[in-house]
Parts: structure tokens; C-alpha cells; sequence
């Protein structure tokens, strides 16, 4: 069956050192929490395949994940059969479910509003709504994947600022427009330096964070009711683990289409251009390194999926392709990159991998 977006999210999910290491531990199924959907059947899915792929140095073979899969079909449908399905949604849903498995807050706290004046400091309101939804919803998985993004709307006309300080579990970054329109005009099959270059990672960063003009989507301010409103987005908080969303796929009401675009990917990104004025971010390490990549080769509506890895001993870099496993050198970009793991550099001690690991 089409199971190649589940296999290549997995790949890069188990080796991610952070999150292999726990899964590895016996933290991992000892405290399952029994109100989450999977009762949790999928961390110790989870646990249970890292350990057949990582505890048996030089064992070698195919490992299949049939036990994830049987989990994740009982939870969602969508995924019980053997259909393609897209690869971001299913790490968002294996994720989620480890989240709730290992949840240390059991329990459900009703949502409640935090309010600060305005002229509260960022660095209170941010640390605010950080404690709060940990104290709604924490766990070893938000230790590793969380961070948080500062947004502000600014008002031209009166200067009214609205703040938001919001938990993210993944970056999804836009293809710039200019380099969308290059690679239209040099058609679809012209080579990245025939388009005029490649687009960088840094600047798909960039362009999510570059002030957006929402006087087009017709807002209007909530203090002069002018439309003179611009949003920016910052980051706060860096995770241990950054998983980079290249929006490579467009939808609308009228056409759905894929982002061919070649994007170049650095082995090191460092955060710290994009983190707003003052944030915690900046006091500790913004510099991270890449340790997987998702690929989608093909069109929307059909398509393939492999997954490039590190070795967290070797650094030696492995292609996956279903079941075939080759030796790669480190993946530099593409119009096929979808899903980039990026660990920072002070949260990715080795793990014990010996081969590369096989599903």
C-alpha cells in the first residue's frame, strides 16, 4: 500500500536524537496517561519500534511499522487504510498522540483568558501564556517540539499594538513569491540555476516573519477601525526540535496546486535573525543543525515520499525509500524538501545508533 508518508515521518521522528533518547528510555510508557485517545497504545507503539530499530546494534533488515499504523488507524480513519495521505498530517497526528500519551497533567483545565494591561512587558505576557498552557497540557513531547512565536498588529493611523504569544509545534515557512514567479516563467522543467538560483531556507524564514499588509484581507483596527493594520511574526522561543513546514502545496477556491520551487538547505540555521527584541531565545543558543528531511517527489495528487537522515554516531546521512536503504551524502535542497528536522546543537547528544535504523 501507499504508506511512504507515514514510513519516510517516522524515519525522521526516530532519528531525532532527543526524541529517540526518550522513546528509548522506560520514561516513555511508564506513566501513560489513560485519558488520552490512544490510552497510550501509541508511545508504547513508538517505544517499541525505536527499540527493535536502535536496541540491536548490526541487526539489520526492514522493520515494519505495523503496530504505529494499527494505532493511529483506530484513532483516525483516514489513515486505517493503505491510500496516500499527506506526510505533515500524519507527524502532526503521531505527535499530538505521543503529546497526549505521556501528558503529565491529567485532567482537563477549562480555557480561560490571561489579561495584562498594555503596557505589560513582553517578556511577563510571554512568560504568562507559557506557564499557562503548560499547566493545560504538558509533557515530555512539548519539552522536545514546543516553542513560541510572538505576533503583534500594529495600527499606522493610531498606533494601537495587539499581542499574541502562542505555543508552536512547527514552522510553516512560504515559498517567497519572487522565487515562485522566477520558476513559472522559466517553465517546469528548467534547472534551478536557469530560474535564476535557487530560493534559500533563510529566506522562506524570512518571508514568515516579513510585516504582512492586512488592510488586504480587510481588517480593520480594533481602536480607530482604519485599515491600516500590519502583522508581524516573530520568534520567542526556539524548541529543541524545529520542524520546518515548506508550504509547498496551495490551495484555493478555484485550483490546487504543488510549489515546484528548488529551496537550498543549510546544515547549520540559526534562529537568531528572526527572534523578536528581547526574547529568551536570544540569551541561550538559536544555532541549529539538520538531521532529517521529508521528501515529496511528484504532483498534488500523486506522489512519493522518501526521507534523508543523520546517524547520531556517525553523521553519516541515509536515504530511506520504503523499504531500501542506501548511504547518501547530506541533502542540500530541491524542489522535493517538505519536512525539515532541525535539532539545536545543545540538544542533540548520540543516542546509540550503530546502523542506520530501517522500517
Amino acid at each position: 500500500g501507499n504508506t511512504c508518508f507515514m514510513n519516510s515521518a517516522l524515519q525522521c521522528c526516530l532519528n531525532t536524537p532527543p526524541l529517540t533518547a526518550w522513546l528509548l528510555a522506560a520514561a516513555s510508557t511508564a506513566a501513560a496517561n489513560p485519558r488520552s485517545a490512544t490510552r497510550g497504545r501509541m508511545a508504547a507503539a513508538a517505544a517499541a519500534l525505536a527499540s527493535r530499530m536502535w536496541g540491536r546494534p548490526g541487526a539489520g533488515g526492514a522493520e515494519r511499522p505495523s503496530d504505529v499504523k494499527s494505532v493511529v488507524g483506530r484513532v483516525a480513519s483516514r489513515f486505517l487504510g493503505y491510500d496516500q495521505q499527506d506526510a505533515q498530517e500524519f507527524l502532526r497526528f503521531f505527535l499530538d498522540a505521543l503529546h497526549e500519551d505521556s501528558c503529565r497533567v491529567r485532567g482537563k483545565l477549562p480555557y480561560r483568558e490571561l489579561d495584562h494591561p498594555a503596557s505589560a512587558p513582553d517578556a511577563r505576557v510571554a512568560a504568562d501564556w507559557w506557564a499557562y498552557d503548560a499547566e493545560r497540557s504538558d509533557s515530555p513531547i512539548r519539552d522536545i517540539f514546543a516553542g513560541q512565536l510572538r505576533s503583534a498588529v500594529a495600527c499606522s493611523r493610531c498606533g494601537h499594538v495587539s499581542r499574541a504569544f502562542d505555543t508552536c509545534w512547527e514552522l510553516g515557512v512560504p515559498i517567497p513569491k519572487a522565487a515562485q514567479v522566477r520558476a513559472r516563467r522559466a517553465g517546469p522543467f528548467a534547472s534551478a540555476a536557469a530560474v535564476g538560483g535557487a530560493c534559500s531556507l533563510d529566506e522562506c524564514v524570512a518571508a514568515f516573519t516579513a510585516p504582512e499588509d492586512l488592510a488586504k484581507q480587510g481588517y480593520r483596527c480594533p481602536g480607530c477601525k482604519a485599515e491600516a493594520c500590519v502583522k508581524t511574526t516573530q520568534v520567542w522561543r526556539g524548541p529543541a526540535v524545529l520542524v520546518v513546514v515548506v508550504k509547498r502545496f496551495a490551495y484555493s477556491a478555484f485550483r490546487r496546486a504543488k510549489i515546484s520551487v528548488s529551496v537550498e538547505l543549510p546544515q547549520a540555521l540559526d534562529l537568531r535573525p528572526f527572534c523578536a527584541k528581547g526574547a529568551p531565545a536570544l540569551r541561550g543558543r538559536t544555532d541549529y543543525s539538520l538531521w532529517g528531511v521529508v521528501n515529496h517527489s511528484g504532483s498534488l495528487h500523486g506522489g512519493h515520499y522518501t526521507a534523508d537522515c543523520r546517524n547520531a554516531d556517525t553523521g553519516q546521512w541515509f536515504c530511506f525509500n520504503d523499504s531500501r536503504v542506501s548511504t547518501s551524502r547530506r541533502p542540500t535542497g530541491g524542489a522535493s524538501p517538505y519536512l525539515l528536522f532541525y535539532v539545536r546543537n545543545d540538544a542533540a547528544p548520540g543516542v546509540g545508533h550503530r546502523d542506520g535504523g530501517r522500517l
